[in-house]
């Protein structure tokens, strides 16, 4: 009986076939920044709307050519930086001066409606509705002063027109410390008595109720000591025509 062997032989090998080649990575080079976009293409000249704010900014002595010069201006910086052209100096010089104008024609418009004063005729009269401070109201003026609790300006009109209140007498209490609202209310009403009173057309005494205006506080009092003192109308309803006896009298 035949043994078996010890061992097994293994497959053989085909000796002649080519090992697989591993994969290899490429070589690793030095690396290069990406190419730079080029610049914008620049549109040759200078800003047009650059020279037009730099003009109108220099005739911005006519109020509204101050704030075109600011508007084209700040338009002109765009298109500036956009198109890469010459003109921001003047875009720049443009809003500057526009800015300086508009700033000059406000200050203009303010002192102007500061020392706003009512046309009047010969006798002193107001012929035309106008605004001004309280302050400034003369005695027979006829005026509407709104229904705001403190009132600086009024509205002073023809007293032929319907208003809320007129002016009879205007007084200067004298000087001396600021004797407090108490106490100044008394010497506006005593005064206003004395002096307005007898003014006033007796048929217009039934339907006119007695008023003042006084300084509001210790730093008014300091540089206006006026009294003004005024009459509305008991029914609340406006006044139509003076009450005065004589519209020429003028009482200060």
């Amino acid at each position: 009986m035949t043994e078996p062997p010890d061992t097994i032989a293994a497959p053989s090998e085909d000796m002649s076939a080519e090992p697989t080649a591993a994969a290899v990575a490429p070589p690793v080079g030095p690396a290069y920044p990406a190419p730079l976009m080029p610049p914008p293409a620049r549109t040759p000249g200078t800003n047009r709307l650059a020279v037009w704010a730099l003009v109108t900014g220099i005739l911005g002595v006519v109020p509204p050519l101050g704030i075109v010069a600011i508007v084209l201006g700040a338009r002109a910086l765009n298109q500036v930086m956009e198109r890469n052209q010459a003109g921001r100096r003047l875009a720049i010089t443009g809003i500057v001066l526009g800015c300086v104008a508009v700033v000059v024609w406000l200050g203009v418009a303010a002192l102007s409606i500061m020392n706003t004063e009512a046309p009047r005729d010969a006798s002193g009269n107001v012929t035309q509705r106008s605004s001004m401070f309280v302050s400034d109201l003369a005695a027979g003026d006829c005026f509407d002063s709104g229904t705001a609790e403190e009132v600086d300006w009024v509205t002073v009109l023809p007293c032929a027109q319907p208003h809320d209140s007129q002016v009879i007498a205007v007084f200067e209490l004298p000087e001396g410390p600021y004797p407090g609202v108490d106490a100044l209310a008394e010497d506006a009403d005593a005064g206003c008595q004395q002096r307005g009173a007898p003014l006033v057309s007796e048929d217009r005494l039934e339907e006119i109720e007695p008023s003042y205006i006084y300084p509001a506080d210790e730093d008014t009092w300091d540089t206006d000591r006026t009294i003004q003192c005024t009459v509305g109308s008991v029914d609340g309803e406006q006044l139509t025509g003076s009450v005065l006896a004589s519209t020429n009298t003028r009482t200060t």
